[in-house]
């Protein structure tokens, strides 16, 4: 009987949502009311919830019993799941209560790592579809890069980004991170489920949440509360400083606040933080420029694209060397590089920040940035070049600059199976390719140069996998607006900024 997962869904609420025992019958029957049903069953045993991780084993029968009473239809199963998890979770006034009580008791990483767990045990931190999407580490010249495809969500078209910056806020919320979705959905969101924390940056009233579809560990996103555009320069580095000396064991960057290179939303102001140490954390200096005894140490990154790194116990000092390289970075031009900080009235130069803290002061990287589009380059000189983007288009924003990829789920069936079974000996005719396949034609043609067609499946994977390394280690030289060859002005334009 459906009364009987409903019940367990309450006894898993109890166990790990902190569903109170005094709500235990109110739950059930508010349960009750969301399936139409006004009994409570026949009494059966309720299946065991201990050691359960996630509630999609006690969600999918309900779901199916819902479809099937046509008290939803198809495409509505996540949001009545939300739905369901909303009824048996904690407000969300009782979680920041209950955060701060965990900090109490636990301290604060003790605290994170519970908040983490209850939203992956409410279901809004898809752990499940997490765990579903390809992750692997790729050996680079430079730093053992982390490749995923993500499995959950599509690619982000980047003239659709830009295009969002003119709009004018329409509707409720004014956009999908918004404080007001806490509870929401509509539009196509689903925000039932989300719990948030209050933190104030710098003087400025900010929110943090989770990213359901995490891209790393602990992924989370920390959001003005005012709807208000990106924006990187001084005051945003003294944010996300007061943010590491509330959340030490966190690291927290920015996209750069342009398009084409700051990730596919702009419209609000927002970092991004989380526990996962990135590659370019791991990258070490490949030039100091500072002096031994300078109160910061600056050099430069041994890194794909153009870094700058700040270290220092005095956080007064590396604040405003940093943002001293913020600011003249804006205006930079070098035309034999490139390098055009404005045309037509637009700009050009931004930079994504990343701070962390350590046992002996701060870390600051400067990832320096250029979005400028020009006729052999539409999609962006500093961005992944066109024989890439069968692999990757969208912005190269804050995440991947670091090391760390998102690729597109359609890579899971063009090139793993696909492409995969040309390597095996299925027949291959490049003008007889599906036209979403067409994009791969030189991929699958330099695999089988390569390796012939008689690989096993697991040889194919690799080799494609190979593939795939090769290109994120191309795409991050192709965002480097200094490359190595060009040394010496990166240093100039670092040592006038000192």
């Amino acid at each position: 009987m459906i009364q009987t997962y409903l019940r367990q869904l309450v006894a898993y609420a109890k166990a790990y949502c902190m569903l109170p025992k005094a709500d235990e019958y109110y739950t059930f029957n508010r349960l009750l009311l969301l399936l139409n049903l006004d009994d409570c069953g026949p009494e059966e045993p309720i299946p065991s919830v201990e050691g359960m991780t996630g509630p999609d084993a006690i969600l999918a029968p309900i779901v199916e019993y819902a479809l099937a009473e046509k008290i939803i239809a198809e495409g509505q199963e996540e949001a009545f799941s939300a739905r369901l998890m909303d009824t048996v979770s904690l407000r969300p006034s009782q979680v920041a209560a209950a955060f701060e009580e965990k900090k109490a008791e636990l301290g604060l990483k003790g605290a994170t790592d519970w908040f983490h767990d209850y939203c992956e045990k409410t279901d809004y931190v898809k752990r499940s579809a997490i765990e579903k999407n390809l992750r692997w580490d790729a050996k680079g010249e430079k730093a053992d890069l982390v490749i995923t495809v993500n499995l959950s969500k599509p690619e982000v078209d980047n003239k659709k980004s830009a295009a969002m910056l003119h709009k004018k806020p329409a509707g409720y919320p004014s956009c999908v991170i918004c404080r007001q979705n806490e509870g929401f959905t509509g539009h196509g969101t689903v925000r039932d489920t989300l719990r948030t924390i209050d933190v104030t940056l710098d003087g400025t009233p900010f929110f943090w949440q989770f990213s359901p579809y995490a891209y790393y560990y602990q992924h989370a996103i920390i959001i003005n509360t005012e709807h208000t555009p990106m924006i990187v320069n001084t005051t945003a580095l003294r944010r996300l400083m007061d943010f590491v000396d509330q959340y030490p064991h966190y690291f927290i960057g920015s996209n750069a606040a342009l398009p084409r290179i700051g990730g596919s939303l702009l419209v609000h102001d927002h970092y991004q933080g989380g526990l996962e140490q990135m590659p370019m954390h791991r990258a070490d200096y490949r030039t100091v420029l500072s002096a031994p005894d300078a109160k910061v140490k600056v050099g430069i990154l041994e890194w794909y694209n153009s870094v700058v790194r700040f270290e220092s116990d005095d956080r007064d000092a590396i604040l405003a060397t940093a943002a001293s390289v913020i600011e003249a970075w804006k205006d930079y031009s070098n035309p034999a590089l490139g390098i055009l900080a404005e045309t037509n009235g637009e700009k050009h130069n931004s930079c994504s920040p990343v701070v962390r803290r350590t046992e002996t002061g701060y870390i600051i990287d400067l990832i320096l940035r250029n979005n400028r589009t020009d006729e052999t380059y539409p999609d962006g000189i500093f961005h992944a070049h066109p024989e890439y983007h069968n692999i990757k288009k969208e912005s190269i924003g804050l995440i991947e600059a670091m090391g760390l990829y998102i690729l597109p789920a359609r890579l899971n069936r063009q090139l793993f199976r696909e492409t995969a079974a040309f390597l095996c000996g299925a027949p291959y005719d490049g003008e007889a390719l599906a036209e979403d396949m067409k994009i791969h034609r030189d991929t699958i043609e330099l695999l089988l140069a390569r390796h012939g067609n008689a690989l096993t499946p697991e040889q194919a994977e690799n080799a494609i996998r190979a593939r795939i390394n090769e290109v994120c280690e191309a795409i991050l030289k192709n965002t480097a607006v200094f490359a190595e060859a060009e040394e010496e002005s990166f240093r100039a334009f670092i040592l006038g900024c000192l």
